[in-house]
C-alpha cells in the first residue's frame, strides 16, 4: 500500500486550467515552468508530444527533478519521434504510460517493445516487461502509477474514496497519480492528500 502520494496533471494546458490556474497575463510559453514550480511530474498526451517542434522550449526553464512521462494512446504512434524526444529529454524522461485498453495484442508488440527499450513502461493490463498502472476498478498495481480521468465533478468524499482505492491497490510505498480534471477538483484532491498526511 502506498504511503506517499504525489499528484500530477495529464497535460499542463487543459482549457479549464488556462482559465482557472495560470495568471491571465502569463505568456503561453511560460506555462510549463509555472506548472513545474508546484509539481514534479506531468503525463504528456500523445497528441502533444507528436506535435512538439522544439524540445528546447520545454527544457529551457526546468530544474533537474522535473520529469516527463509520455502517454501512448494508439498502436500507430510515431516511435521514431518518441525515441528522439526521449533522448533529448535525457534525465527529465521518466517513462511511458500505454493507456489503450487493448494494448496486449500483436498490433502493440512493436510499440511496447520500443517503449520498454527506453525506460519504464506501464499498461492497463499485464504485459511482459511492463508494470500495471491503477485506474478506478483496478485492485492491484505493481507500478505505483495511476490514471484518473474525471469526466464530471465529484464531491470531496468521493474523491477521498478514490484516493484511498489507489493507495490500497498500489504495491510500492510511493504513488504517483496522474489526474485529468478541472483545476478545482485537482485542488480538492491536493488538499485531501495533505489532510490524509500523504
Amino acid at each position: 500500500m502506498a504511503k506517499y502520494l504525489e499528484l500530477a496533471a495529464i497535460g499542463w494546458e487543459p482549457a479549464d486550467w488556462i482559465q482557472n490556474y495560470y495568471p491571465e497575463d502569463l505568456p503561453s510559453d511560460w506555462r510549463l515552468s509555472y506548472y513545474a514550480n508546484e509539481h514534479r511530474h506531468v503525463l504528456v498526451p500523445q497528441q502533444a508530444w507528436l506535435q512538439l517542434d522544439d524540445i528546447d522550449e520545454w527544457l529551457d526553464d526546468l530544474t533537474e527533478p522535473f520529469g516527463f512521462y509520455f502517454e501512448i494512446e494508439t498502436n500507430d504512434a510515431d516511435m521514431e519521434r518518441y525515441a528522439e524526444l526521449v533522448q533529448a529529454l535525457d534525465t527529465h524522461y521518466r517513462g511511458a504510460v500505454i493507456s489503450a485498453e487493448d494494448s496486449q495484442g500483436d498490433a502493440w508488440a512493436g510499440v511496447t517493445a520500443s517503449a520498454i527499450e527506453r525506460g519504464p513502461v506501464t499498461t492497463p493490463e499485464p504485459v511482459a516487461g511492463a508494470g500495471r498502472y491503477w485506474q478506478p476498478g483496478v485492485k492491484h498495481s505493481d507500478s505505483g502509477l495511476g490514471l484518473l480521468r474525471l469526466r464530471e465533478h465529484l464531491e470531496p468524499l468521493a474523491l477521498r474514496q478514490t484516493l484511498e482505492a489507489f493507495l490500497a491497490a498500489s504495491e510500492p510505498e510511493q504513488g504517483l497519480l496522474f489526474v485529468e480534471a478541472a483545476r478545482a477538483d485537482f485542488d480538492t484532491l491536493q488538499t485531501l492528500t495533505e489532510l490524509m498526511g500523504l
